[in-house]
């Protein structure tokens, strides 16, 4: 829900903050939160070409 998606803002932000993070950066923050294998979903939202 919302509160953990702030909290994976948050720490994303404190840890990366003034660094060039990259989308996986974004996806191991994501997953550690939320203790999940997110990977086939980023997959597919972020790098899915739609036809």
């Amino acid at each position: 829900g919302d509160e953990q998606f702030f909290k994976i803002l948050k720490i994303y932000f404190d840890k990366y903050k003034y660094k060039n993070a990259t989308t996986q950066d974004f996806l191991d923050v994501c997953e550690a939160i939320s203790n999940k294998d997110l990977e086939g979903l980023f997959e597919e939202w972020l790098r899915y070409e739609k036809e």
